[in-house]
């Protein structure tokens, strides 16, 4: 269904659609939107943690036009995303002279270290990526 009802006056029963019809309704709905999302939410990681910013829809399209087997449109996202990555890596070793918390340059790209510089702690990109929570 693409369009809402108020009053149940539309059939609900209708055949399902076909892998293909679905992603490539998905793919027009974020290609429509892409350039409306935000950014950023706030200068700390926290801040951006389990929100969709432009940079989130990039890596959905980038995803889905892999599924289509549409390489380029992949690749093309995959750039803009990586080189989001780098300009921010870049700006933080400039505020913050060689030190960047967890972050180290992996060839040219700039990842999530799996232990801070120094430390014997290891395991700390998945908070980093998917914020601290609580055990129950």
């Amino acid at each position: 269904m693409t369009e809402p009802s108020i009053d149940d006056s539309k059939n609900y029963r209708i055949p399902a659609s076909s892998f293909d019809e679905v992603l490539a309704h998905i793919i027009a709905d974020l290609e429509a939107v892409k350039n409306d999302a935000i950014r950023i939410y706030g200068e700390y990681s926290d801040d951006n943690i389990n929100r969709i910013t432009r940079y989130a829809i990039y890596a959905m399209l980038a995803d889905m036009y892999l599924w289509q087997g549409d390489y380029q449109r992949c690749i093309e996202y995959c750039d803009l995303i990586i080189d989001y990555k780098k300009g921010q890596y870049d700006e933080l070793l400039q505020e913050y002279s060689s030190f960047v918390r967890n972050v180290e340059l992996y060839g040219d790209f700039p990842l999530i270290s799996e232990a801070p510089n120094g430390s014997s702690y290891a395991g700390t990109s998945f908070s980093e990526i998917f914020g601290k929570g609580e055990f129950l």
